[in-house]
């Protein structure tokens, strides 16, 4: 990377900038609400989102967690006073969608230093996803029983004696609090549907016969059907209220420590906590400690992962604990890594933990199948994502030189050693000869690195980062739940090498922002024969989500039809989006434009002037984004592969 390619960006402070004040509007508004009215419309709003009754908007849990956190840095405001006709919670998202829109359409519009640096470009975009997203996208089962896994060998050293449960008690207490809360809201939402049926039959008698309302509204007093609306409302708003006592049931008396620990009160959350970017506190609770005593368990979807960072950062934070753990987790994951393998190939020889040299250099996974031989590196540093600021592209180069770069060394020094030499001697951890390979045996090596990976596409995309040299192929780099997912659904020999051999040569040619993108359309499609220059969309990963609930027994209808390719391209202040069925357009809104109008731009001298623009618009800087030609911006074209009928 070029010295002149790591001068600081800006685009954190500017975002920052336009954002103190929208965050201000936002804490005055949500002043006006009760604390708990403000809770339970958006937990009503995500249960409606569970059972299809409307579509999950974009970063739905990222949005809500940072407007509940936002809620919880206020002190508690009862209902008392409060006229209903005052609330308006359109008000409030709208005012979330500015704020988190502004990364996406600042990382667009703000050019950067560089002008025509596609590596900063990507960064900012993945600035502008990752706030929308957990930092962890899996389903709840991977995520329990990882976390499960992960902390079970602590039970005795530290889970049991810190909190009066080990790990599987834990989880299954978090289990129980999750099908309380699904059983109260199913039995809340059959009851308000028998309510509202037996009002339309009600109704419907009136409409047909207006003299006949004496005798409707005696039928309405035997069906007590007053007195039933309102313990079903009062049911609706406590769906995920408990007591003490009820919290506390299936944990020992000494639970009180694992409490504290997942609980925050309204007004505990630190003014301090503003911008999406930041930490959000609540990525450590699950609890509010109401003023009643009682509690809100505040988010059900997500409770499993949420409850497996706070007790995993507990641990971490204790120094006797620290290294022991990190240790024990790296060995977890290459076991898990090696079982998903050993259900992909039964038959082939897997080899765990074995060294190119007696002592040293130990190695973590080869499997032999047949002619081909895959070399497996697990690797749980942290890659840290872009963050808006100066030097976060060097951070980043960091954490991926210690992760998927020194995987992807270590796998390459295999493999130079095999086609090096006629047969190359492998050892185990005590010296002793473990296996052999010959050259003349293998015919294909593929190298996959096991990396906690930023989700962009610098994430799938290995060309932005990965140094290697022109003759040798590209490693897969894949997060653990992704690996785990392939490996479900790619189960034969034949799917998983048929996919890795159709990953192999996409890296600098086509673009995703999640690895299952491409696992999902390979799965329905069995290629990844994509053009040059493609963005694929995240809707393919959805084709593992209807897998899922289909083994749950909920059906979700599965798109007919071949792919469809849709173009985005902006132009000026507006998106076109074009599809076989025609075109329509997006305006951004008033509040971006001023936000733009007063941040875009960078100015431009020499040769500068003429460089591609930052923005990726093919134009040169001094024709677009620049300053010098500010009021001509250009366009930016993409082009996505969707799937259905149109």
């Amino acid at each position: 990377m070029s010295t002149s390619e790591t001068k600081p960006m800006e685009l954190r402070a500017r975002i920052e900038r336009a954002l103190i004040p929208m965050v201000q509007e936002l804490r005055l508004i949500l002043a006006k609400y009760p604390t708990v009215v403000v809770l339970n419309y958006y937990l009503a709003k995500a249960h409606a989102i569970r059972l299809g009754e409307i579509e999950q908007p974009d970063g739905f849990w990222p949005k809500v967690r940072y407007l509940w956190a936002n809620l919880l840095a206020l002190p508690w405001k009862p209902y008392d006073g409060v006229d209903p006709d005052t609330l308006d919670f359109d008000e409030i998202d709208e005012k979330i969608e500015v704020i988190f829109d502004l990364y996406r359409v600042g990382a667009i519009y703000h050019p950067g230093k560089i002008p025509g640096s596609r590596r900063e470009f990507i960064a900012r975009m993945g600035w502008a996803i990752r706030v929308r997203e957990p930092d962890a996208l899996a389903f709840p089962e991977q995520i329990k029983n990882w976390a499960m896994t992960k902390l079970a060998p602590f039970d005795g050293s530290f889970l049991s004696p810190q909190f009066g449960n080990g790990a599987s008690d834990i989880f299954s207490w978090v289990t129980s609090l999750i099908e309380t809360v699904s059983d109260r809201s199913g039995q809340a939402i059959s009851e308000g549907y028998k309510i509202r049926q037996e009002l339309g039959l009600l109704r419907d008698r009136y409409v047909q016969d207006p003299s006949s309302l004496a005798s409707i509204k005696e039928d309405a007093e035997k069906l007590h059907l007053e007195q039933r609306l309102i313990e079903n409302t009062n049911d609706l708003a406590h769906l995920h209220i408990f007591t003490r006592d009820e919290l506390t049931k299936g944990l020992s008396p000494e639970s009180e420590k694992l409490i504290d620990l997942l609980a925050v009160e309204p007004g505990g959350v630190s003014a301090e906590y503003r911008f999406p970017h930041d930490e959000n506190p609540l990525e450590f609770k699950s609890l509010i400690a109401l003023p009643d005593g009682s509690y809100s368990f505040l988010d059900p979807a997500n409770a499993y992962r949420l409850v497996g960072k706070a007790l995993e950062r507990n641990i971490l934070a204790t120094d006797s604990m620290r290294d022991r753990y990190l240790k024990k987790r790296d060995k977890l994951t290459e076991a898990f890594v090696a079982a998903r393998l050993r259900e992909i190939f039964p038959d082939a020889e897997i080899h765990q933990n074995y060294y190119v040299e007696r002592g040293q250099l130990e190695k973590d996974i080869l499997v032999r199948h047949g002619d081909t031989v895959f070399l497996v590196e697990c690797k749980n540093s942290r890659v840290r994502a872009f963050a808006g600021g100066g030097d976060d592209l060097l951070k980043y180069e960091n954490d991926f030189e210690k992760s998927v770069q020194y995987a992807y060394d270590q796998a390459l020094d295999v493999k130079g050693r095999v086609n090096s030499c006629d047969e190359t001697v492998f050892f185990d951890q005590k010296g002793r000869e473990a296996f052999r390979l010959r050259r003349s045996e293998v015919r294909r090596f593929f190298i996959i690195c096991i990396a906690i990976t930023p989700r962009s596409e610098y994430g799938t995309d290995l060309s932005y980062q990965l140094q290697k040299t022109s003759q040798e192929p590209y490693p897969i780099s894949i997060n653990l739940f992704d690996f785990e997912t392939i490996a479900k659904y790619l189960k034969t020999p034949g799917q998983f090498l048929g996919y890795l051999a159709a990953r192999e040569p996409i890296h600098g040619k086509v673009s995703t922002g999640d690895e299952l993108n491409f696992a999902g359309y390979f799965f329905k499609y069995g290629n990844l024969d994509f053009p040059d220059g493609m963005w694929v969309d995240d809707i393919y990963s959805s084709v593992f989500d209807r897998q899922w609930y289909a083994e749950k027994g909920i059906h979700i209808e599965e798109p007919t039809g071949g792919p469809v390719i849709t173009t985005v391209e902006r132009k000026g202040n507006t998106i076109v989006v074009s599809d076989p069925k025609g075109k329509h357009e997006i305006t951004v809104s008033p509040h971006i434009r001023e936000f733009v109008a007063r941040s875009r731009g960078v100015p431009m001298t020499g040769a500068d002037r003429n460089r591609p623009c930052a923005c990726a618009s093919g134009k040169k800087a001094k024709h677009c984004c620049g300053l010098v030609k500010a009021e001509r911006r250009g366009d930016v074209r993409h082009t996505t592969i969707f799937w259905g009928e149109m």
